[in-house]
């Protein structure tokens, strides 16, 4: 990791850009063969047959080959675009993007809709006797543990303070890349509408009997207005990890037991990058957090339970929503209307105020989850992709006659990328994702534009994730630990390379 000087300590690098584009025209390895391999079949056409039928079979070949490399800001080309299109018309013709849940439906209780109906949730201790809550996706394999972090904000840590906790942070994704079994690690931060119940109770619990009269009048006044047009933030880092050992799957207890001993110092660890008090979320709060997501109008049911020192028990198979369809630009669930982004590709370095416009509340939202993941490249194949990454790059500066200073700070931070991981650092992909939730359709038009003018004010190019609104919502969600490419059909090493 580079120093940073006194001066430039304020603006230290979080992360730099993503992967450059492919370095032949927006031809990967894939699309390079397939126009190597049109060329061999129009010249042994013009040859065989006619100068006719090769010409006739060269313009269309380069017509498919211009659906793959020709892509739009976001990266995307013509036949992901239409894929997508097609797939969602696909789901809609047969009934896939709409959930019935409850007792009267086919799955006869309120699962979880989607990609998460066959998840499961089972609750285990570690070594330190703190409960913590295992989700386990089937399909995938995976295991998920979740931990709640109550950061105290940037607002009074200065500058030197920021850079260490960036560098403990650093190193905390070291300590989990040596971990056996770590897939992903995804940060979550969730703004909401503050209902007020908190603060009151805690000014009733701690009032004296004999306060005078005045002070009772303004602390009754403080907790009636205090809380209206203020927010609530919460935060959890969710760890998934692969649930094979060989070629044998192991079982929630079995995959427990082996996470109980190492999660207290993970924990630990966490709570020494700034992230402040760190506990394991156990079953009741996971479901909690998750039904409020999926019915936003429960919220004040639990703010209030917990208020009066009780808890709303819960279980995973009733926390879904009763209903649930998933439209090609938004997502209707319960209470709630959801729209979701991803990051396609940093405006330039983000330092330490750079996502400070998305993370904060906005009056335009209800509610706003952001989730950072961060997928951990075994280290065989790390110095391979860092090579790639450099080779590409190189290769697409080349080829033009001026390259531009964006392509050469791609080379730049692909070759200390490079650099670093040679000298034993992690190789680290960061994705990011976010989802704007109201109570009301009249509402939406304002959150989207909302998250629209904050995504460039935070350096991030942010896609509307249409088609994939159902999807995009449950991977963001904090607990249950997605791994995209692992429910993927196109498998991820052809993805690359095309």
């Amino acid at each position: 990791m580079t120093a940073a000087s006194p001066a430039a300590k304020a603006s230290f690098t979080h992360f730099r850009s993503a992967r450059p584009a492919p370095p032949l025209a927006g031809l990967g390895v894939v699309g390079m063969l397939l126009g190597f391999a049109a060329v061999v079949i129009s010249i042994g056409l013009a040859y065989g047959v006619n100068v006719i039928a090769g010409l006739v079979f060269a313009m269309i070949a380069a017509v498919a080959l211009m659906s793959i490399a020709v892509r739009d800001r976001h990266g995307s080309s013509w036949v992901e675009r239409t894929g997508i299109r097609l797939a969602h018309l696909y789901a809609t013709r047969t009934g896939a993007t709409l959930h019935q849940g409850g007792p009267i439906s086919r799955l006869g209780t309120y699962r979880l809709p989607g990609i998460l109906a066959d998840t499961d949730l089972t609750e285990h201790v570690d070594a330190q006797g703190n409960p913590f809550a295992l989700v386990h996706t089937p399909r995938s394999g995976h295991y998920a543990v979740t931990i709640e972090a109550h950061p105290d904000g940037a607002s009074l840590i200065d500058a030197d303070d920021q850079v260490a906790n960036v560098d403990r942070w650093g190193r905390w994704l070291d300590l989990l890349a040596v971990e056996p079994g770590i897939l992903q690690v995804q940060v979550t931060i969730e703004t909401a509408p503050d209902d007020g119940h908190g603060l009151r109770s805690e000014i009733e619990s701690t009032m004296s009997p004999d306060a005078p009269a005045l002070a009772r009048r303004v602390l009754g006044q403080i907790a009636d207005t205090y809380p209206k047009g203020s927010a609530s933030v919460r935060s959890w880092a969710t760890l998934t990890f692969a649930g094979a050992v060989g070629k044998r799957q192991r079982d929630s207890d079995e995959m427990a037991a082996a996470l109980a001993v190492r999660l207290p110092e993970i924990v630990g660890k966490l709570a020494g990058t700034g992230a402040g008090v760190c506990s394991m979320v156990d079953g009741q709060q996971l479901c909690e957090a998750i039904r409020i997501a999926y019915d936003p109008a429960a919220a004040p049911m639990f703010a209030a339970a917990a208020a009066d020192g009780h808890q709303v028990m819960t279980r995973w198979d009733s926390i879904g929503p009763p209903a649930a369809c998933n439209q090609w630009d938004h997502y209707r669930h319960a209470s709630g209307i959801s729209v979701s982004w991803s990051m396609t590709s940093v405006l330039g370095a983000v330092n330490a105020e750079g996502l400070a416009p998305i993370l904060r509340p906005h009056p335009a939202i209800t509610r706003k989850r952001i989730a950072l993941l961060y997928e951990i490249r075994d280290a065989g194949t790390a110095p391979g992709v860092a090579a790639a990454d450099v080779r590409a790059s190189e290769a697409r500066a080349a080829g033009k006659r001026k390259p531009s200073a964006s392509d050469r700070r791609d080379i730049e931070s692909a070759l200390q990328t490079a650099d670093e991981e040679a000298h034993g650092a992690s190789l680290i992909d960061v994705a990011c994702l976010v989802t704007c939730t109201v109570r009301e359709m009249a509402d939406l038009p304002a959150a989207i534009a909302a998250v629209d003018m904050l995504g460039p004010a935070s350096r991030l190019q942010l896609r509307r994730e249409d088609g994939a609104q159902a999807a995009a919502f449950a991977q963001s969600l904090p607990g249950v630990g997605l791994v995209t490419a692992a429910h993927s059909i196109i498998p991820r090493q052809l993805r690359e390379s095309l």
